[in-house]
């Protein structure tokens, strides 16, 4: 199979300061409106500029493009010719959404194609079982089709023609080249819109026949067995699952790599719900098996917690280590919201990249903002951030993380066996609690291996039929090989799994098995199984705690340890170890770690040791000491920190450094702080009015779709009065915004109206006088027009009125946006004043801009920028002596209230400091006398847009309130220079 890493795996210190852009980040690029080409182009040649590697053309909520169209293949193909001429690859996604297969409704038009999913259900009907299969109906989600049936071949088949097929017609000889695979997403058999789909299993109409081809006997007179725990139960589930496992595995997976591989495109992507063994069987069976045809297999991580267990992207890393897949990609950052700033999302994307994870695939790029596109699972990686310029340092950062953790070979020395298949023999629709506890005491004993800093990989006992033998005393998966076994605890395994179990005792390998045992051999009852586990030469933990999971496997040589000054070990390290010649590379992430701390490493092997800054990309060596094959030294770690480390076999290690004294002058008192953009007071509730009808009271705008809604709302209460016909379409409607603004004593306030969709709000009016939307004039998102208001605005309470032409946005039953839709939306006014929020006044005003305070401490969300969604500077001058200016001077800035910072000093730019610790070397930028430090910090957007009525993580009208949620925004506290 094909291999999108680089056919060379050694490490190159240049290669890995300028990553190529086949290492670099690629976002879903959501294209959610109708594309226009100029903005296509000049969309790509900023991904170029912030260091980007290329994008999925990833059709998404609110596309006014109609998808698979004529006009569609026409901006993929001047896309696909734009990447091309700037050096990023342009990868297509292959549906329109998600999950893939339903080829945004078209697999419907497909003649004589049965295409439906299928599920089995069963009730019970005095006592016995009553069973049927139920059929997918067709639904808005995908676009007027059903759920499409996976199981069936025949509809895949249909699936690539639809989508693959069109897009290598489209692209002609990029195919392969500058588009270099496809993304496929979330493929699952659950038939979505059965209200009963948890109560059923899944099904497609030659399940009968080809059961009794794989396993040899006939399943309807064993139906039961799938509900209840009727008869050999445990083996039936788990003959049915595996018969379903690998008809997906079959019909899905394999079918689209081999239709790719031969057209030399790269198959990636991630399955449906693979965090948990539960929604595994429910889903898609098993998460393992499918990862075996994807030639860089995926994961989706969303939000920006860290998991408890590392189940998710262990699976998938660990079918790559043992496959030899040199890439691994992490769907990251979905759904984390406009508030999460890139700094928490390096902390996600470092757990995931020390577990084995090395390619980025952000979660989202929008083309727009518009409507309700803002609200589809942000936040976004795109022009529309203000923060969007620190993106050049976040790609850097991770694209040589990308590059370092694909060279040379990963080291695990410990295999645990996956216990899917008695996740499958526990199963019941009906009582799914015993796989839940499975999942539990699975995922516990998973998180206990980490906490001792043993690193390991996962054995699936299909994949074990395949790949897995014992040679020289190991035990070999495909191209991996282990020192050690762990059997977890579990209810069944399969007999090949015995037997090559038994075969790696015999020739002294380390087995660990884990009470309670399994009793049970591919489902039935065996007694040979339980005495091997519990007997010699296996170890048996009868419990299972860290303490013992350490002794036991004292044996196997520990590549890493690290300790705290104390002693302790430290239980929130995770690390990728990749061995490339006579370099060890150590990527180590303590992303659950809450406070910084003194980190004591010892790493196996003598050498000198490097520190590699992803970032900036400097080596610096750091003094250690090597004794008894083993190296030492000691880091500062931040919180939420991550350390990635050179170990140079066989180079002479660096004396330990002498301990330098510091000193820390605050840097406390007056500072110049101003805003550099406009200042924007969101308009976040309206009056209608319908024809002659008196004008309602005010309420919120957002209803309908997806996001944070209000009740009432000016949406709902305008679609339904026509969905019911209390007015007709031809009336007019009306909206209108109020705010109280106080002027200057003398001149014109600079302000402008701002309005998301000028096609559908026309007839605007500002306290009776007419407003014209500029031509080219925009803010935030190029879609966004501005009004200028001018004298228009007037001392006291101003009105904002506007005709609105309502129109469905949607085409009914489906999920498709129409050309001329309406959206109703918030307003903004933006220009140079202050927003505050009177006591006793229900909503904020405008003032007139006032000068800042000039404490680097205040938050300035309560100073006049509530809304606030650019960069505030901050300036000081600071005096330096002649002995003071020739010592290593660092800046230190306490965590910011907002996106990040950009630093210079003396007009001279430094770095950018966006996560933990926030502090840099000026030594080289700073002088004797007087000095000029200069800190931009970048809002983000969500006191904006994010949720300023809700309680979060809430967004429905239950959790709403008319108060504003406004988070801090500022530097938070005085900056710091330390002197060394």
């Amino acid at each position: 199979m094909k291999s999108f890493a680089s056919a060379a795996r050694s490490f190159s210190i240049s290669t890995w300061k300028s990553p190529p852009a086949e290492f670099r980040p690629i976002p879903f690029w959501v294209w959610n409106d109708r594309q226009e080409p100029a903005e296509l182009r000049r969309q790509i040649r900023e991904m170029r500029a912030q260091g980007f590697g290329g994008f999925f053309i990833h059709s998404r909520l609110g596309l006014r493009t109609p998808y698979l169209g004529s006009e569609w293949f026409r901006h993929v193909k001047l896309s696909v010719e734009e990447a091309a001429r700037t050096g990023l690859k342009a990868w297509i996604y292959d549906e329109d959404r998600w999950p893939s297969g339903f080829a945004g409704g078209k697999i419907a038009e497909v003649p004589n194609l049965d295409y439906a999913g299928h599920a089995l259900a069963c009730r019970e009907n005095d006592g016995q079982p009553v069973f049927a299969v139920v059929r997918s109906a067709p639904n808005a989600w995908c676009n007027g089709a059903s759920w499409p049936d996976m199981l069936n071949p025949k509809v895949v088949s249909a699936f690539l023609r639809l989508t693959h097929a069109q897009y290598r017609k489209a692209v002609g000889n990029h195919f392969g080249r500058t588009v270099p695979g496809a993304f496929t997403d979330e493929p699952s058999f659950i038939v979505w819109d059965d209200p009963n789909r948890l109560q059923t299993v899944p099904w497609t109409k030659d399940i009968e026949a080809l059961f009794k081809t794989k396993r040899g006997y006939a399943l309807r007179p064993r139906l039961a067995s799938l509900f209840f725990d009727k008869g050999n139960y445990r083996r039936v589930r788990i003959d049915f699952y595996r018969t379903i496992t690998e008809r997906f595995v079959e019909s899905f997976a394999k079918q689209i790599n081999d239709w790719c591989a031969p057209r030399r495109l790269i198959t990636t992507g991630h399955m449906m719900e693979e965090d948990t063994l539960i929604a595994q069987v429910r889903a898609i069976g098993a998460a393992m098996p499918h990862y075996e045809y994807f030639q860089q297999p995926g994961i989706d991580h969303l939000g920006y917690d860290l998991p408890d267990t590392p189940l998710l992207p262990k699976q998938c890393v660990s079918v790559a280590h043992q496959l030899g897949r040199e890439r691994v990609l992490s769907e990251l950052f979905g759904a984390c919201g406009w508030d999460t700033t890139i700094g928490t999302l390096k902390r996600s994307g470092d757990w995931d990249f020390a577990l084995g994870i090395n390619v980025l695939n952000q979660h989202l790029a929008y083309y727009s903002i518009r409507g309700c596109r803002k609200r589809d699972y942000p936040s976004s990686c795109s022009y529309h951030q203000p923060g969007y310029p620190l993106y050049k340092s976040f790609n850097d950062y991770f694209a040589r993380l990308s590059y370092v953790l694909t060279r040379g070979r990963a080291v695990r020395r410990i295999l645990v066996l996956h216990p899917i298949a008695s996740a499958w023999a526990l199963f019941s629709p009906r009582a799914p609690q015993r796989v839940t506890r499975l999942d539990a005491r699975f995922g516990e004993f998973c998180r206990q291996l980490l906490e001792i800093q043993r690193d390991y990989d996962y054995g699936d006992e299909l994949l074990l039929e395949k790949y897995g033998k014992i040679m020289d005393g190991e035990f070999v998966v495909g191209k991996a090989r282990y020192r050690a076994v762990v059997v977890p605890s579990a209810e069944t395994w399969s007999a090949h799994t015995l037997a090559l179990l038994e075969k790696f005792a015999a020739q002294g390998g380390k087995i660990i098995s884990v009470a309670p045992v399994a009793g049970y051999l591919d489902g039935r009852p065996s007694k040979a199984l339980t005495n091997f586990l519990t007997g010699p030469p296996v170890t048996h933990l009868r419990r299972t705690h860290a303490a013992a999971l350490d002794r036991v496997l004292a044996s196997v040589p520990r590549d890493v340890h690290v300790t705290r000054p104390d002693g302790s070990m430290v239980k929130e390290l995770v690390y990728q170890h990749r061995s490339c010649g006579d370099r060890e590379i150590y990527f180590l992430s303590f992303g659950k770690s809450e406070k910084a701390f003194r980190a004591c490493i010892s790493l196996d092997g003598n050498g000198s040791v490097d520190l590699l800054d992803a970032e900036t990309g400097a080596v610096t060596p750091v003094p250690c000491a090597s004794k008894d094959g083993c190296t030492r030294f000691e880091l500062d770690v931040p919180r939420h920190g991550s350390k990635l480390i050179s170990l140079n076999r066989g180079q002479k290690s660096v004396a330990p450094k002498i301990s330098i004294r510091e000193r820390t002058k605050p840097l406390s008192g007056s500072w110049k702080i101003r805003r550099l953009n406009p200042n924007v007071l969101a308009l976040d509730r309206v009056r209608v009015k319908f024809w002659e009808s008196p004008w309602t009271p005010p309420m919120g705008i957002l209803g309908g779709g997806p996001g944070p809604i209000s009740l009432p709302n000016a949406n709902d209460l305008i679609a339904k009065a026509l969905d019911s016909g209390s007015i007709l379409p031809q009336w007019p409607v009306f909206l209108r915004f109020e705010f109280h603004a106080v002027l200057p004593s003398a001149g014109n306030l600079q302000a402008w109206f701002v309005l998301e969709d000028p096609q559908a709000m026309t007839e605007l009016q500002c306290n009776g006088s007419a407003l014209r939307v500029l031509d080219g004039q925009w803010w935030l998102d190029r879609q966004f027009r501005k009004c200028k208001l001018g004298h228009a605005l007037r001392a006291g309470r101003n009105a904002i009125e506007c005709r609105v032409r309502w129109i469905k946005p949607t085409i009914d039953g489906t999920s498709r946006f129409t050309m001329d839709g309406t959206e109703l939306e918030n307003g903004y006014v933006i220009g140079d004043f202050n927003v505050v929020f009177p006591r006793g006044a229900r909503a904020p005003r405008i003032v007139p801009a006032a000068p800042l305070p000039d404490d680097p401490s205040a938050d300035l969300a309560r100073a006049g920028l509530p809304f606030y969604s650019g960069v505030i500077r901050y300036e000081r001058r600071l005096n330096l002596s002649k002995m003071e200016a020739s010592r290593r001077c660092i800046l230190r800035f306490s965590r910011p209230h907002g996106e990040g910072i950009r630093l210079s000093v003396n007009n001279r730019f430094v770095r950018d400091l966006w996560y933990e610790p926030f502090e840099a070397d000026c030594t080289d930028y700073f002088r004797a006398g007087g000095n000029l430090i200069q800190a931009d910090l970048f809002a983000n957007l969500g006191n904006l847009l994010g949720l300023l009525h809700h309680k979060r993580p809430w967004s429905d009208a239950a959790h709403s309130t008319n108060k504003y949620l406004l988070r801090p925004f500022g530097l938070g506290a005085a900056p710091a220079l330390v002197i060394r």
